[in-house]
C-alpha cells in the first residue's frame, strides 16, 4: 500500500515539474497543490 502512495507521488511530482517547465506561472499553483497532496498522504501513512 505505502509503494502504491509513494509511486503515486513521484508520479505527480515529475508531471508538475514538466508543467512547470512549460508553463512558468503555473509553477506555485502546483507546488501549493502538491504541499496539501503530501500532507493527507502523510495522513493516509500514520
Amino acid at each position: 500500500m505505502q509503494k502504491i502512495v509513494v509511486l503515486l507521488a513521484l508520479l505527480v511530482l515529475t508531471l508538475t515539474f514538466t508543467d512547470c517547465v512549460r508553463h512558468k506561472k503555473g509553477c506555485k499553483k502546483n507546488y501549493k497543490k502538491i504541499k496539501k497532496m503530501r500532507k493527507e498522504n502523510d495522513h493516509f501513512t500514520m
